[in-house]
């Protein structure tokens, strides 16, 4: 039998106010995928930051300033 070990939780809750009609579309596309609504939303964020211009710019400078 394996041993439960707590592991730290890496996510912050925050709150957002949406359009009761954008809630209703994101929880049909996350039945879609089989995810929760946090987790849906969590992957749309991150994909749209990773695909901003200036997002992009931002981390390439952060690397080099640490001398990465």
């Amino acid at each position: 039998m394996r041993n439960f070990i707590p592991k730290p939780y890496k996510k912050e809750p925050i709150t957002i106010r949406i359009s009761t009609e954008r809630v209703a579309e994101i929880d049909y596309l996350s039945a879609q995928y089989n995810l929760s609504r946090s987790a849906f939303i969590s992957q749309c964020i991150e994909f749209a930051l990773a695909n901003m211009p200036d997002f992009k710019q931002l981390n390439a400078g952060k690397g080099k300033e640490k001398g990465e």
